[in-house]
Formats: structure tokens, C-alpha cells, sequence
């Protein structure tokens, strides 16, 4: 394909996206500062300021396991759950599969951080497929639950990206907590433990390898300022159009501080020794230059692979397969170089 029938695909399975949506769920706008500041405040905008600034500087501060009262772990064959850390009325599911007997590598596992309204049943097969056929390891799927709110519904999306930016944002402080907790929890299991993410999954594995013991990270789809990828990004106009209209993108970039990778760039020399990262050159969701950016910054410390394909046309097998090799290559150069 030409450079541009990759982007008109890219434009129509946006379109795609967006129509087959149920928008109907999509929550009005807020400051949602009561789920960061646990109370209302009469300048939310410069209270959640403030906290991002502190976050940023002191991220550690902020992810001290030793702050909360540590859940009670439930813990079936193919399943590990715990109420979530920061927020009990949630629940953090790790959906665990091990890898065919005669290629097992019982010493390393992959905690697996999907995209954005990602479909757990989808998921599962996909990774049971890679795992059989590229990469002979265990998996574990973080699938969180909002309340009551089903896994895959539209209204448990929207609370994890959506225009309510503190309940946003504290959604993705409630995974890093949950992650942080549970490769404590697993560690003593496995020799190695790695992260695989997508998307979304980046603006939590990039902190999280950072400031957690993991060997590896292979990062698909990552931008350098998550809050301009949400307000102009083919895939969500919708959520972007109502944050438009009550602050601007400087505001919100701030807000999110935490969520945008390139914030960390001063900790960079902290990643995982091996650390991979794959960009589609043709990413009009998150923004084109604004993944370039990210690959700048990266580059003195990770494996940076650049790609013909988009966001969404990454899935298409011709696209898909050939990079998850190349994946499996990198992991088993990893727990190979750690024996």
C-alpha cells in the first residue's frame, strides 16, 4: 500500500470506530477533582495542577504501597483478583495463562496492559495464539472492574478515558497501584517478569517499569503528550469535543501531567535494560509527530522499531505477525541473557 491509501484506512476505521460507539454513555464534562482531592474544591484547575506538579516531581511519593491497607488476594487456576488499592468498590482481575508444556519458560512472565476498550474475550484468544505460536511464556491479561460496571461495557471505558479528567486520572493512579501490587504479589514465582502494552497500556507501563523491578518492556503505539493525543486524535472526538469546550489543551495537558510519557523523560535512565518500543509511522490517533517525539526521547534507551501501518491497521496480520517475531526474538534475548 502507498503511504496514502495506509492513511485514508486509517481515516475510515477511525470513522468506524466512532460510528459503531455508544456514545450514549458518554458522561458530561467535570473537573471530577473529589476522585484526585477526595473533596470539591472552588478551584479545581489549579488544585489538580498542583497535584500533577507534585506527582511528577515525586512520583514515588505517590505509588508507596506502604500508604494503603494491602488487600486480601483471591486466587483461582487461571484467575488473581484483589479489591483495587486506592478504591475497594473496585476490583483488579489478572487473567493468567501458562504457555504449551513442552515449550514452557517457567521463569518468566508477561503482564500484558491492552489498549483502550479493549474485549477481554478477544484479548485472551489473541495472546493464547501468540503465546503458542511466538512466545512460549506465561501471560497475565490486567483486565480492572469499575464497581458494578461490566469489564466491556462502554461506561467502564469512558470512566478510564473519558471528560471526566479526575476520574480519569484516577483510574490510572488505582492501575499503577494494582500492577505495583500484584508483581510484588507474583514475583516470588517467576524469574523474570515483563510488560507488553498497547496504547492506552503505555501511559501505565512507561511509569511503572520506571519506578518497579521489571526486566523487559515492549511498548506498542506511544506518544510523547497523551493529553493532545485525546484532543486530536481520529478515535476520540467525541470525548475531545466536550473538553474543548470548558478548558484548553494547555490546561489539560497539565492535568495530566502523570499520563503523558514524555513528562518522565528525566527518569528515562531508570527503564528496564531491555526496553522496546514499536511506532506506526502513519498514527493518526495518538498524532504522527507527536509519536515521533516520544521515539526522539527514547532512543538513547530503548530498541525503537518504525513501521508502515497506523494505529488500527497495526492489527492486520500482514502487519501484526511479522512484528510479534521480532517481539518474541527481543523477550527470548532477554530471559536468555538473564540465566
Amino acid at each position: 500500500m502507498t503511504d496514502k491509501q495506509i492513511l485514508r484506512k486509517e481515516i475510515q476505521l477511525s470513522e468506524r470506530v466512532i460510528k459503531n460507539r455508544d456514545k450514549s454513555k458518554l458522561p458530561a464534562f467535570s473537573f471530577g477533582e473529589e476522585y484526585i482531592l477526595n473533596k470539591k474544591s472552588s478551584n479545581a484547575l489549579e488544585d489538580l495542577v498542583n497535584f500533577s506538579q507534585d506527582w511528577i516531581n515525586n512520583p514515588k511519593k505517590y505509588l508507596n504501597l506502604d500508604n494503603y491497607q494491602l488487600p486480601k488476594t483471591t486466587r483461582t487456576k487461571n484467575k488473581i483478583s484483589f479489591p483495587s488499592i486506592s478504591n475497594e468498590k473496585d476490583t483488579a482481575n489478572f487473567y493468567i495463562s501458562f504457555p504449551p508444556k513442552l515449550r514452557t519458560n517457567k521463569d518468566t512472565l508477561a503482564i500484558l496492559l491492552p489498549h483502550w476498550g479493549f474485549k477481554l474475550n478477544k484479548a485472551t484468544r489473541g495472546t493464547n495464539l501468540i503465546r503458542y505460536s511466538l512466545i512460549p511464556v506465561s501471560t497475565a491479561i490486567y483486565a480492572p472492574q469499575h464497581g458494578s460496571l461490566d469489564i466491556d461495557s462502554m461506561e467502564d471505558q469512558y470512566a478510564t478515558l473519558g471528560p471526566n479528567l479526575g476520574l480519569t486520572l484516577s483510574y490510572f493512579i488505582q492501575d499503577l497501584l494494582n500492577l505495583i501490587y500484584f508483581i510484588r504479589y507474583i514475583r516470588k514465582e517467576f524469574k523474570n517478569i515483563g510488560i507488553i502494552s498497547f496504547s492506552l497500556g503505555n501511559t501505565r507501563a512507561l511509569p511503572l517499569s520506571i519506578f518497579t523491578n521489571v526486566d523487559f518492556l515492549i511498548m506498542h503505539l506511544l506518544s510523547d503528550n497523551f493529553a493532545n493525543s485525546v484532543l486530536n486524535g481520529t478515535i476520540t472526538t467525541d470525548i475531545a469535543k466536550l473538553i474543548k469546550e470548558n478548558i484548553s489543551s494547555e490546561s489539560l495537558s497539565r492535568i495530566w501531567t502523570p499520563m503523558n510519557p514524555g513528562a518522565y523523560e528525566k527518569y528515562f535512565d531508570q527503564l528496564p535494560k531491555h526496553t522496546r518500543l514499536v511506532q506506526g509511522l502513519f498514527d493518526l490517533t495518538l498524532g504522527i509527530d507527536n509519536c515521533k517525539e516520544i521515539s526522539k526521547k527514547l532512543k538513547p534507551y530503548a530498541q525503537i522499531e518504525e513501521n508502515k501501518f497506523g494505529h488500527l491497521t497495526i492489527a492486520e496480520l500482514k502487519n501484526s505477525f511479522p512484528m510479534m517475531k521480532r517481539n518474541a526474538e527481543f523477550v527470548k534475548e532477554t530471559y536468555i541473557r538473564q540465566r
